[in-house]
Parts: C-alpha cells; sequence; structure tokens
C-alpha cells in the first residue's frame, strides 16, 4: 500500500505539473521564473587611469597661495570582482583592487637616513599605496536611478559640482580614495550625493578625522539651476585630548547657461555664497564664521574655453597659520580639516579679493577619456608688501575611466551619455555616470 500511494502522489504531481505549465514549472509561479532567469552572477573589473601634470610658480607669499612646485604623477586604478545582476533594473557588485601611484622622476620609497636616495634597496613596494575593496548598488527605471557604494572605493565615484574651496586640485590627485560609503540618486532634473569619508585614523598619533560631503542640483529650465555642494569636517588632533576642530562649509549657488541659444558648448554664470562654521576646541574654543561670494564666468566651444574666478570675502582658513604644540599631534592637521584651494586662506584681518583666471583646451571627443592642458592666472588685491600678481600655473591632466567605455551610451540623456549631457547642460565634471548597470 506504501508503495502504491507514493507512485499515486507522483503520478499526481505530474499531471498536475502538466496541467499548470501555462502558469508554472513545477508548481512556481511565473513571476519567480522569470526573477530567476533575469538573475546572472558574472565576473566584473574595473579600471581608472590619471595624469596629472601641475607646474606651480607662486611669488614669496605662502599666505596667499602654496609654495611653488611641480606635480607629476601617473596612477593606475584595477579592479576584479564579481557582478551580481537582480533583475533588469537592479545589480549589485563586490570589487577588489589596489591603487597604484608614481611621482615621475622621484625615487617611490622615502629614503632611509644616510642613504642614498637610488639605493636598490628601495623597492617598488611603495607605489602600491592603498587596497580598494567597495560594495557597489545600482537601480535604474529609465526615469531615476539610484546609487549606494560602501568601503574603500575611488574618489571618481563623487561625480558631483564642488567648489574649490570644498575640494582642490592636489586633494583630488593625493586623496583619490574614497573610505566610508556614498549615496547618489539623479534625474533628467535632479541629481543629489552625499558621501562619508574617513579620512585619518593612525594607529600610534590617533589622528581622527571625518568629513561628510554632499553635492546637489535642480534645474527646472535649460537656461537656469538652482544647486548647493559643501563638506563637514571633523579632526581630532591628538590622544591627550578629546576636544576636536569642525569645519562645516556650504557653497549655496545659482546658475544661467546661455550656450545653447549661442550653439556653443558652455556659456555660463555660476554666483554663489561661501558660508562656514568653524570651532577650535582645544585652542581658543570660540567659532568663527567666514563669509564670501564666488562668482564664475565660463565660455567654452570647439574644446577651447575660458573660465574666470571671482572670491570675494574672509579668509576662508582661519586655522591654517595655527601652530599645534600637542604631543604626538599629527603636522596634517589642517589638511584633514581644510580640503579646498589655498587661495581661500588670506591670513588678513578683512576681506579680500582673489581672483583665477584659466584658459583651456578640453576636448570633448570621448565619454572615457577626459583630457585637459591649461594655464592659470592669480591676481590678489596686494599691498606694499605683496604685489596683485602672485603667480601662475601650467596644468595638464588625462583621465581615463574604464567603467565608462563599457557603459557607453547608457544613460537617461540618451545616445553619446555624458559626452552629450556635458554639451547639453555645460558640466565639466569628470565623475563616473550613476546609470550604467
Amino acid at each position: 500500500m506504501k508503495y502504491k500511494a507514493v507512485s499515486l502522489l507522483f503520478i499526481f504531481t505530474i499531471a498536475a505539473g502538466a496541467d499548470l505549465k501555462s502558469q508554472s514549472i513545477f508548481g512556481l509561479p511565473e513571476i519567480f521564473q522569470q526573477a530567476n532567469q533575469n538573475r546572472k552572477v558574472s565576473a566584473d573589473y574595473d579600471m581608472d587611469f590619471r595624469y596629472d601634470f601641475d607646474w606651480r610658480n607662486f611669488n614669496a607669499c605662502d599666505d596667499i597661495l602654496s609654495k611653488s612646485m611641480v606635480i607629476n604623477s601617473v596612477r593606475l586604478t584595477p579592479s576584479v570582482g564579481l557582478s551580481l545582476q537582480q533583475d533588469r533594473n537592479t545589480r549589485h557588485r563586490v570589487l577588489f583592487g589596489i591603487s597604484v601611484m608614481k611621482e615621475l622622476g622621484a625615487n617611490p620609497a622615502s629614503a632611509v637616513l644616510f642613504q642614498d636616495e637610488n639605493d636598490e634597496k628601495l623597492k617598488n613596494l611603495a607605489l602600491f599605496q592603498k587596497i580598494l575593496v567597495y560594495y557597489d548598488f545600482k537601480r535604474s527605471n529609465g526615469k531615476a536611478n539610484f546609487e549606494a557604494l560602501a568601503g574603500v572605493f575611488p574618489n571618481s565615484y563623487r561625480s558631483g559640482y564642488y567648489s574649490r574651496s570644498v575640494f582642490s586640485d592636489i586633494d583630488r590627485i593625493y586623496n583619490p580614495e574614497i573610505e566610508g560609503a556614498m549615496l547618489k540618486y539623479e534625474t533628467t532634473r535632479f541629481k543629489y550625493e552625499l558621501g562619508l569619508d574617513c579620512t585619518s585614523s593612525k594607529a600610534i598619533e590617533r589622528v581622527l578625522g571625518y568629513n561628510l560631503f554632499t553635492s546637489g542640483e535642480y534645474s527646472p529650465f535649460r537656461w537656469g539651476s538652482i544647486g548647493w555642494n559643501g563638506n563637514f569636517a571633523i579632526v581630532r588632533p591628538s590622544i591627550l585630548t578629546d576636544a576636536n576642530a569642525d569645519n562645516l562649509l556650504l557653497n549655496p549657488y545659482l546658475k544661467f547657461e546661455l550656450g545653447y541659444k549661442l550653439g556653443m558648448e558652455e556659456l555660463s554664470l555660476r554666483a554663489g555664497a561661501l558660508a562656514s562654521y568653524q570651532i577650535d576646541r582645544f585652542g581658543e574654543n570660540k567659532p568663527r564664521f567666514p563669509m564670501g561670494a564666488e562668482i564664475i564666468l565660463s565660455a567654452r566651444n570647439w574644446g577651447f574655453g575660458i573660465e574666470d574666478s571671482f572670491f570675494y570675502g574672509d579668509n576662508m582658513m582661519p586655522f591654517q597659520s595655527i601652530k599645534y604644540s600637542y604631543e604626538y599631534s599629527s603636522s596634517s592637521f589642517t589638511s584633514l580639516i581644510y580640503k579646498g584651494e589655498s587661495i581661500y586662506c588670506t591670513q588678513r584681518g578683512y576681506a579680500s579679493i582673489n581672483n583665477r583666471l584659466e584658459l583651456f583646451y578640453a576636448p570633448a571627443f570621448s565619454d572615457f577619456v577626459d583630457l585637459k592642458a591649461s594655464a592659470i592666472g592669480y591676481v590678489i588685491n596686494g599691498n606694499d608688501a605683496i604685489k596683485p600678481f602672485v603667480g601662475w600655473q601650467a596644468k595638464l591632466s588625462l583621465y581615463l575611466k574604464l567603467d565608462s567605455f563599457r557603459n557607453q551610451g547608457k544613460s537617461i540623456y540618451g545616445q553619446g551619455g555624458k559626452k552629450n549631457a556635458r554639451r547639453k547642460s555645460g558640466a565639466s565634471q569628470s565623475g563616473r555616470s550613476t546609470f550604467n548597470l
């Protein structure tokens, strides 16, 4: 009887499966079949390549600009991992990689005392600077797109607009990774990103630093948009104190774009304010509120362009000149709390005028390669001790993004993806597209 019951149950199962095959397979609803069919696990990879040449020739006025120097570096960031396609609109990625940097003309490792810099004992292991390991989640429905990242990942994912008072060129070169998490959201008219970066956590000095950054822009009209960007840096400089320093910097702005009316790639005006709250709890322990105004005029066509940045305001980096005497404190304290260009550090008791004029050539010939050559001059309101023209820069940068090449054209902006988006909006950001699945 037991065998007959099993046989009857088996026959009934086959019959029921045949009767319901138009709706399911072995009793599973069709919707689950489709979901399972869309799921796919595959190997994935990515790579960023970056070359930077930056010749800075400034007068002897370190209170206005950084010291004269030459930055000549190349960086390669390969990564491999797994891609999990959950459904047509959702993808998960887990990647592992390494950041390799070489400053051209310099030995890759620091020389030991009394040791020749070119000694063969100095190996190239110092080239391998940081391990990358991160999770990347993307979801897109064709109208709105969302991305979330966690771990140690390239800062090229930071694709929004940021004032040079928030992030400098040097910070982008020498701090190419984000250690923390990031959220991104974008539609055709609105884009927003929010990230947290652990900028320092040394086992001996216990210098802690965290940087919360954000950028967003809403474009209700083709000719105008409103946006913001900024960061909130928190730094504890020494194990000997629980006190910390804070720097909250916001840059709200209005942008007007008229290039499309004249057939140009870009003709824009960006007018905004710089507002900051800063406090040094282990020093003077009283808040400061430096403020300023910034106007940026940009014109660009056939790859050639000009950009003039005018700033009028207070010293936006009042703690830059403070020397901290705490034992075990880090000399890089101010580089943790201030990420912007040093031209915003005037160290004066009154409002100052600083102007940055850039002439550049940046052809938009590819979605995945950014090439730019530029010459930059700086002018300030001088006095008897400081001349108005304080110096100039010559820059050349090349940036290749493999992920953008593999997903060329996959954007809510249509064919041409980010390249067309840049031409339509006048944007010149070099970050990644959010919409590549």
